[in-house]
């Protein structure tokens, strides 16, 4: 919502309305909300109300009024700019992501990015409405799996024209998507495999990536895009599949609890049986699947190299669906606000149980307080609520909770979370309390402040065969092989030559199938540091592979690239040092860090300037929660524990 005040006065609404004149009520304060456009509105239920063949299409049209408060479409000069642009863009031209973000940046120069809300209560037009209402019923009704999908199912999950604050089609939306996809799948009699088939065509058409647009055009011109962030695609496929007649939902991980500053979401089928997601290639839709980004794949030539944690997953405290229909809250609305927007919103619906979370946490308190929040530790932030529960008899119990993750009971007073308790591990369901250990002290060898996963170690393979060459001719006509890297290099790898060497040009030639960007490359003679002039063959801005930046790339490169220095004579050289793209994370010489451990607040360890690739601090406390923050830059940093000399990762 667009403010406190906004979410308050919905929420209110619904807390303190009877169940047998809620949707009454509902329906008015929508009308109220319409002013002008109520007209268009009442004559939707006027229609409904004279046809007397169906008195279901009579529900359908109350249950999208009574609903429809609060919901609107994000607008700009430059969006609708935006939007046009794609709109009149053919299938047959490519719409990458540059150019995407090209023409996003040319709206953005001729037209405002100042946004307003355009309230469907107050726009939508009686047209609009019938047909969404008409075409939502027609495939539904003819659909060959009508009796897994009921009514109530049919209203949430079907009949809604919206999902997010996206730019809303014009009429005949459905009959569009419609036209397009549901030959896909004419004749399937299965909804799961259908659903299957529907989201790997829509993913083939529409690829994932991140953009420069942040808010969501309409599904008619979103899918001429070639690419899209996460919740484009989402409502992209939803849409696609409430054409054609399946029940679909956005489900979303607000925050992931122990990785990145974003969460995630996807798209899940929703049936009289429950809960249904696709997972990787599969063909039927499925219960309980793994959850889609939540794991890293290693491949195998990784695993032979580093110590990689291939168990490292993604990990999640609770799970939010998307709704149409405003959401119920506790009879008692004695909340403190200034935390509920961080993880309430009254278009959101708890369902991690559809996920199999059923563990039920217990917290106790004697803080005079009408609710209990957990907190999870936010990345680059601090502790963040993600969970509330009514204090009874001094207990808060916390239901459907995430396993394997670490929570921070916390209670609201004088203006600030309390903590109530000391950080805890969910795991099996049992707690694991992390209550520091002052008596016994541990010596601490830190190298990162993040956890090492995603592309990266899969990516730093593709260097393995890389040729170390020297050469006294700067075209290497003539060439010494000096070595050839045979393993997985890292952020830091230093490559001793067998025997020193002596000419005036030396580079690095990665394979003809690796375009992984170098990001810096040293040379040296012992102890002295070798510089010269740098050159490179299919790259551009070979200089900043020698700006003694550890993380600045290379800039467009090609297969096969090469880069190296011309020492300007023949020198000595012993060994090389390299350094691959990476997240940054890592301990970097010249940056000043600062250790902290959890008791009841956060204690610091002290401040400390690298001088190299690792920090050490001496006397740190067993049996705590970590923190490194890096005061000179960055903002990755996420909690850990310590234990058999590494940093285990929470």
């Amino acid at each position: 919502m667009k403010s406190i005040s906004i979410l308050l006065a919905i929420l209110t609404t619904i807390a303190f309305t009877s169940c047998n004149n809620l949707q009454e009520m509902k329906i008015e304060a929508t009308l109220q909300e319409a002013e002008n456009n109520s007209i268009a509105l009442e004559a939707v239920l006027h229609h409904y109300e004279k046809e007397q063949t169906n008195n279901l299409k009579l529900e359908a049209a109350r249950f999208l009024i009574a609903n429809m408060n609060g919901h609107y479409s994000v607008q700009s000069e430059a969006l609708e700019l935006f939007q046009n642009k794609i709109h009149h863009y053919t299938d047959t031209v490519v719409l990458n992501m540059p150019v995407i973000n090209r023409l996003w940046k040319e709206a953005s120069e001729r037209g405002s990015k100042n946004t307003d809300s355009r309230y469907d209560a107050k726009t939508l037009s009686t047209d609009f409405l019938i047909d969404n209402i008409e075409k939502a019923f027609a495939t539904w009704q003819a659909s060959a799996w009508k009796s897994e999908v009921d009514f109530e199912t049919f209203c949430h999950y079907i009949l809604p024209y919206r999902f997010q604050n996206e730019m809303l089609p014009s009429i005949g939306w459905r009959d569009s998507l419609y036209k397009e996809y549901y030959p896909l799948i004419a004749g399937e009699k299965e909804m799961k495999r259908a659903f299957a088939i529907i989201q790997a065509k829509v993913w083939k058409q529409v690829g994932s990536s991140s953009s420069d647009v942040t808010h969501i055009i309409n599904v008619l011109d979103l899918k001429r895009q070639r690419r899209a962030t996460c919740i484009q695609r989402c409502v992209l496929l939803g849409s696609v599949l409430r054409a054609v007649g399946i029940p679909a939902a956005i489900d979303n991980v607000n925050r992931w609890a122990n990785y990145s500053q974003t969460g995630h979401s996807w798209v899940a089928m929703v049936t009289n049986e429950g809960t249904f997601t696709v997972y990787g290639n599969d063909s039927i839709a499925r219960q309980h699947n793994p959850l889609d980004a939540s794991s890293f794949k290693v491949n195998k030539q990784a695993k032979k190299d580093y110590p990689a944690d291939e168990k490292f997953k993604k990990r999640y405290a609770k799970i939010q669906r998307t709704m149409y229909a405003l959401q119920e809250l506790p009879e008692k609305l004695d909340w403190e606000w200034t935390l509920v927007p961080k993880f309430v919103n009254p278009f959101r619906m708890d369902v991690s149980g559809a996920y199999k979370m059923t563990g039920t946490i217990s917290i106790h308190s004697h803080a005079e307080t009408a609710y209990a929040y957990l907190c999870c530790f936010a990345t680059g932030k601090d502790w963040e609520p993600v969970a509330y529960a009514k204090m009874r008899r001094r207990e808060a119990l916390f239901e459907n909770m995430g396993d394997s993750v670490v929570y921070l009971p916390v209670v609201y007073k004088e203006g600030s979370m309390k903590p109530i308790g000391q950080p805890f591990l969910w795991m099996n369901g049992q707690k694991k309390d992390f209550i520091p250990d002052t008596m016994n002290r541990q010596k601490l060898i830190l190298t990162r402040k993040y956890p090492l996963a995603g592309n990266f170690l899969n990516t730093w393979t593709r260097f393995i065969g890389s040729r170390i060459e020297g050469s006294f001719q700067k075209d290497f006509r003539k060439k010494e092989l000096l070595d050839t890297l045979a393993a997985t290099p890292g952020f830091h790898t230093k490559i001793t030559l067998k025997q020193p060497k002596t000419y005036r040009y030396f580079r690095i030639a990665v394979p003809e199938n690796c375009k992984v960007p170098i990001t810096e490359l040293e040379c040296w003679n012992g102890s002295q540091h070798l510089s010269g002039t740098c050159f490179s063959e299919k790259a551009t801005h070979p200089e900043s592979c020698f700006d003694g930046d550890t993380f600045t790339p290379l800039g467009s490169i090609e297969e096969g690239y090469s880069i190296g220095l011309d020492l300007g004579k023949a020198q000595q050289l012993t060994h090389f040092i390299l350094y691959a793209k990476n997240d940054n994370n890592y301990i970097l010489p010249g940056n000043e860090y600062e250790l902290f451990y959890y008791d009841m607040k956060w204690i610091s360890l002290g401040r400390k300037k690298a001088h190299n690739f690792s920090l050490v601090y001496e006397n740190a406390p067993s049996n705590a929660i970590f923190l490194l923050r890096n005061r000179t830059k960055g903002k990755e940093e996420r909690i850990f524990l310590y234990k058999q000399r590494q940093q285990i990762w929470e």
